[in-house]
C-alpha cells in the first residue's frame, strides 16, 4: 500500500508531528494507514526525526517521548496495543496487545535518526505466518512474535502512537533501513 499514510512513500508527506505547547505535551498522538493488509508480508518504517523536549511552566522536565508502532484493525483505537484490536512495539522494549506487555530480548533503539521496521508476515505457508517482527536500523530485535487470535484472518493497517516527537513514515516500496532477508 504505497501512499497508505496520505502521500508517497517516501518525501515529507508522511511526517507526523506531535503538539507540544501547554498542557497537551502529555496527551499522545496516533495515527492509522487507511489501508489495511490481509496477506502476504508488509513492512512499514517509522524514522525518528526529532525529540522534543518539554517543560511546564514552573520548569519541571516535562513528559518523555514516546512511541509505539504496530498493526491494528480498522476499528481499533489510535492507542497501539491498549485493546484486542491491535498489536505492536514500543521503543522501552516491550510488545503490546491489549495493554499486556512482554519483555523483548534486544534495546529499542530511540536516537534521532534511527528507522524502526514492524514486519508483519501473513503468507501462509511460511514458517513465520501469522507473526509480527521488530527491527531497529536493520536489525532484528526479536524473533517473530505471534499474532493473537483475536487478529488472525483479519485486515491489518500499520498504525503509530507518539508524544513529544517528529517521525517519518515509510510504507514506500523502497526501505530507508533495508532488512537482512
Amino acid at each position: 500500500p504505497v501512499g497508505a499514510w496520505g502521500g508517497g512513500g517516501g518525501g515529507s508527506h508522511n511526517v507526523l508531528m506531535s503538539l507540544s505547547e501547554g498542557g497537551i505535551q502529555h496527551l499522545l498522538a496516533g495515527a492509522r494507514a487507511n489501508l489495511g493488509v490481509s496477506k502476504g508480508r508488509y513492512m512499514f518504517e517509522v524514522k525518528i526525526i526529532e525529540h522534543v523536549s518539554t517543560s511546564d511552566q514552573k520548569g519541571s522536565v516535562g513528559p518523555k517521548f514516546a512511541l509505539s508502532l504496530g498493526f491494528g484493525t480498522a476499528d481499533s483505537s489510535l492507542f497501539v496495543g491498549d485493546t484486542e484490536d491491535s498489536i505492536g512495539f514500543d521503543t522501552t522494549g516491550f510488545l503490546v496487545h491489549n495493554k499486556a506487555r512482554t519483555r523483548i530480548p534486544n534495546r529499542v533503539a530511540q536516537a534521532h535518526g534511527s528507522v524502526l521496521a514492524v514486519v508483519l508476515n501473513l503468507e501462509a505457508g511460511h514458517e513465520n505466518c501469522n507473526t509480527v517482527s521488530l527491527f531497529s536500523d536493520g536489525v532484528r530485535l526479536c524473533q517473530p512474535q505471534a499474532l493473537p487470535d483475536a487478529l488472525k484472518g483479519k485486515a491489518l493497517f500499520p498504525m503509530v502512537t507518539y508524544r513529544n516527537a517528529t517521525i517519518h513514515v515509510n510504507c514506500g516500496p523502497m526501505p530507508m533501513a533495508p532488512l537482512p532477508f
